[in-house]
């Protein structure tokens, strides 16, 4: 739809209405304007890169209703207070298992308020599960929420504004009848509104044939019809008022126009079509008898001129000339210029004197240009006293220009809630206004930020090779520079995947940097194989970075004792989890009751440390149930506790043997845990993430040796393990058959006999 349009759309029993007759805001800056159009020496500072990372998150809801007077508060504890919880944690942990050990042989057991709560706090829970619930009900929406509801009810159909269009109009003047038929196409239920004429009133108005009624006349006056969805045929005709012009002006302006005018002239048309919302029809001399009613030339011509000054990296100034009077004549005007104007638009008569000549043509509501203006540090307009015209100036400053003005004072623009502030003046007569220019001073900043940094080492036998891969924003070209090791070979450079040729010299390796957001991956070599310290190698970016993540990948037959590097990364657990076993060995070893003696237990430990802590848990609790089977008589109990202990034992002995010779196989040919933690991190790959670095990348590396040590280590181990079997299994079996295999049920008629064998103590040394 075209200016002067208005579209109507029927959704139920409401009709919405789109105005569309509002004049078009001047053109001027917008938002992209501003940030992409520079001056070409203009630094632009693009700050530090933008971070990309974040902590942990923790969601929180209600599961009812919540006052806007409640309030909420978080109790957060520091990663001190929560270490030291952790470690206190561990020692309570530590001395529960003591204390189950110690009454497991005969010691105290666990104090009398313990054994009280054990039996009351099942009671409590019972008590707690029978006490009355609140009572839950449906709540009554409030009003936001019906009137969301009646919001997405009536809401406009999804075609909307533009749910029906004039796609044809035949219009036929012939002596004072004037016809008009329209051909709709509408995709919903519309109102269409109905041309209308100074002179000329519908007497019929019939849609595809058969009259209609149903016509709306809104509070402007504007005929609105009623129309259902498809394709319709919509004829109006009437008698015209006696007059010598007729101005029939459609709302909605149709894509196509055809006249047939007998007496009468027609104007506004181009190639078959409305060059505005008016048709204008004249009547021709001698052609009819009406008296001439048209008064419009009484009046001289009158003009409002609206100069708007765009003062970007170019300046421009777009003139629009708008009809006061006459109403509806046409006439020729001068519109003076500004001193340095000069006018782009085609079809603008320029004269000596700074004037442009404008004619507007009758029906004809304005006229503008556009034109350039060159730079200056002054610029000077004045509103001449002629009586023809009235004047508006605007300004639209671009951020790289300083502008001072002097003379007409500033009133509030016609828009002051848009993205870009305009300067408006309403002068008078013979009135000036001074405008001084200039550049603000910029202000010292980078042009270059790079947003994230991904260095890729993969350490190899031979040689290693790396990838950095640089998302940077730069606001201007150029050329930057970093530095690589000076025994890298580069072997390709790409910048938003496309290769570039360059070759770095002594390790300088300098990039060509495009205005924007753009990736660029530089590839490299060095001939360096694997040792003992891994490490990334040295790279300086000679300027800040964000989000630095560094990557080290070794070969898979290497074995990582440690993990260093600055930043968030890998952590190596082993040692700290082996440092706790050392300390539980060295005080089980020196207890009286330990089955194992200290070097057993740090060579048991030590096998099994690597491949899983559970199969050593199991197998320590065994050897402990073992010794304490050792210690204490099973005379005093029953035939069927003493069978289903037997049992139970037997079955633990089975599982515990099988997992510790199953894990023979695993040490010598599989890969040690070392419980490395980390992001990003597994058995071979090791990540880093520092979150920004003043240039110099973070080295970040491990301390490896080849895999075949552990292998040879776990042989020897294997070896050890297989020799102190031969001993303790025979103890085991000894413990296990201390006082019998089973205990039969004695034969009918015979009580239990007190004649029972005694075994003596068995120890595994």
């Amino acid at each position: 739809m075209a200016k002067g349009e208005e579209s109507f759309v029927v959704s139920g029993s409401s009709i919405e209405r789109a105005r569309l007759d509002q004049p078009k805001a001047v053109s001027g800056l917008n938002y992209q304007q501003v940030i992409q159009r520079y001056a070409p020496d203009t630094l632009v500072q693009t700050g530090p890169g933008v971070p990309n990372w974040s902590y942990d998150s923790y969601p929180f809801s209600w599961s009812g209703p919540v006052d806007s007077s409640q309030s909420l508060r978080f109790l957060v504890v520091t990663p001190f207070w929560l270490g030291l919880w952790r470690i206190v944690g561990c020692i309570l942990l530590a001395a529960l298992l003591l204390l189950i050990v110690s009454a497991s042989f005969g010691r105290p057991a666990l104090p009398a308020w313990t054994r009280k709560l054990g039996v009351g706090a099942p009671l409590l829970l019972l008590l707690l599960a029978f006490l009355p619930q609140a009572e839950l009900r449906a709540q009554t929406p409030d009003a936001t929420l019906l009137q969301e509801l009646k919001t997405r009810l009536t809401r406009a159909p999804d075609c909307a504004p533009t749910c029906g269009d004039v796609m044809h109009a035949r219009v036929r003047a012939s002596g004072d009848q004037l016809e008009v038929a329209l051909e709709v196409s509408a995709l919903q239920a519309v109102a269409l509104p109905i041309p209308a004429a100074n002179r000329w009133e519908p007497d019929s108005i019939n849609v595809d044939g058969q009259a209609n009624g149903g016509v709306y006349r809104d509070g402007g006056g504007t005929r609105w019809l009623v129309l259902r969805p498809g394709a319709h045929v919509v004829r109006l005709s009437g008698r015209i008022a006696p007059g010598d012009s007729l101005a029939l002006e459609f709302p909605m302006r149709p894509r196509t126009v055809e006249v047939v005018a007998d007496g009468w002239d027609a104007s506004g048309l181009g190639d078959g079509r409305l060059l505005t919302s008016t048709l204008e029809l004249v009547r021709q001399r001698g052609a009819g008898d009406g008296a001439r009613m048209d008064a419009g030339r009484e009046f001289p011509p009158f003009v409002r001129v609206h100069r708007h000054v765009v003062l970007d990296l170019d300046w421009s100034v777009s003139t629009q000339v708008t009809r006061i009077a006459p109403e509806r004549g046409a006439f020729t005007l001068r519109v003076p210029l500004l001193p340095t104007e000069s006018v782009l638009t085609d079809g603008v008569e320029v004269r000596d004197d700074r004037t442009a000549v404008i004619a507007i043509p009758a029906g004809v509501s304005g006229f503008g240009w556009t034109s350039g203006l060159p730079r200056a540090e002054t610029l000077e307009l004045m509103l001449t006293d002629d009586g023809t015209r009235t004047e508006v100036w605007s300004f639209a400053v671009s951020p790289q220009w300083h502008a001072t003005f002097n003379g007409v004072p500033a009133v509030l623009p016609e828009q002051p809630d848009a993205q870009q502030w305009t300067f408006e003046f309403h002068p008078r007569a013979g009135e000036k206004l001074a405008v001084a220019l200039s550049r603000p001073k910029a202000v010292d900043g980078a042009t270059l930020a790079i947003d994230s940094v991904v260095n890729t080492v993969d350490v190899g036998k031979r040689s290693t090779s790396g990838a950095l891969e640089l998302t940077y924003r730069s606001s201007q070209g150029g050329r930057h520079t970093i530095a690589l090791p000076e025994a890298a070979r580069v072997t390709s450079v790409e910048s938003d995947g496309r290769s570039v040729a360059l070759r770095p010299d002594k390790g300088e390796l300098t990039l060509a940097l495009l205005p924007g957001a753009h990736l660029a991956k530089v590839q490299w070599q060095i001939d360096a194989d694997i040792g003992v310290r891994a490490s990334s190698p040295p790279i300086d970016l000679r300027t800040a970075a964000s989000n630095v993540v560094t990557q080290l990948n070794v070969p898979g037959d290497r074995w990582v004792l440690f993990a260093f590097g600055s930043g968030v990364g890998p952590a190596v657990l082993y040692w700290s989890e082996l440092a706790v076993f050392l300390a539980l060995a060295l005080l089980i070893g020196t207890w009286r009751h330990s089955p194992l003696r200290t070097h057993e237990w740090l060579l048991l430990g030590l096998g099994l440390s690597t491949f899983s802590w559970g199969v050593l848990l199991l197998f320590a609790g065994w050897l402990f149930i073992l010794r304490w089977r050792e210690r204490n008589t099973d005379a005093a109990i029953s035939r069927g506790w003493f069978n289903a202990r037997q049992a139970g034992l037997a079955l633990l002995s089975v599982v515990a043997l099988i997992s510790l010779v199953a894990a023979i196989p695993n040490g010598l040919l599989g890969t040690p845990d070392m419980s490395v933690r980390g992001p990003g991190t597994d058995f071979s790959r090791f990540g880093w993430f520092v979150d920004s670095t003043p240039g110099a990348l973070p080295q970040s590396g491990v301390i490896s040796i080849s895999l075949w040590w552990y292998r040879a280590a776990m042989l020897a181990w294997a070896l050890w393990l297989s020799f102190v079997l031969l001993r303790w299994v025979p103890w085991a079996w000894r413990v296990w058959t201390r006082d019998g295999l089973w205990r039969a049920k004695p034969p009918y008629g015979k009580g239990p006999t007190d004649d029972r064998s005694q075994t003596p103590s068995t120890t595994m040394g």
